[in-house]
Parts: structure tokens; C-alpha cells; sequence
């Protein structure tokens, strides 16, 4: 993962890749814009599809099988930006 944009404090861009399940490189994007006493984070990442993805794309949804770890993310940045911690509060 390599930050290769920030733009403090509406932007982050990531070149991120990812080794198991599948080899991948993915651009990411987060855009942040205040809303009152919050923000509302907009997460993206895209990449080109290979056929094997394609493929698991028409059994298993990206959502399911990527949601989660796109919560914990959120989750993540969430507790560092109100409480400065890094994990989650239970």
C-alpha cells in the first residue's frame, strides 16, 4: 500500500495491492466531505478485472465478499478520527 495523493483534508489516494487471495493492484480513493458535525467518507477501489474474477463475480457477490473488510476499514477510521484510537471501540 503507498499513499500517492492527500489532499488534507478532503482526499487520500492509494495504490494498494494485494497478494492473497489473488494477485491485484487497485487504485483507492477516499473523498471526505464535512456535513454539519460529521463527514461523510466515500470509499472506492477499482482495478481491472481478470477472468478468474469475473468468473467468482457471477457466484459471489463483491459486496459479500469484500463488505467486511470495508467495515472494519470504516469502523478503523472512524475511531482514529473521533478518539485517536486505532482499533474499534466495543
Amino acid at each position: 500500500m503507498e499513499i500517492t495523493e492527500a489532499t488534507e483534508p478532503t482526499q487520500v489516494h492509494i495504490d494498494l495491492t494485494f497478494e492473497k487471495p489473488f494477485k491485484a493492484r487497485n487504485d483507492t480513493s477516499f473523498l471526505i466531505q464535512p456535513e454539519a458535525d460529521r463527514s461523510l467518507v466515500t470509499w472506492t477501489m477499482t482495478g481491472q478485472t481478470t477472468l478468474l474474477t469475473r468468473v467468482m463475480g457471477v457466484f459471489v457477490s463483491m459486496d459479500t465478499f469484500l463488505g467486511r473488510d470495508f467495515e472494519k476499514g470504516l469502523a478503523r477510521l472512524k475511531a482514529v478520527t473521533e478518539h485517536g484510537d486505532a482499533e474499534p471501540s466495543a
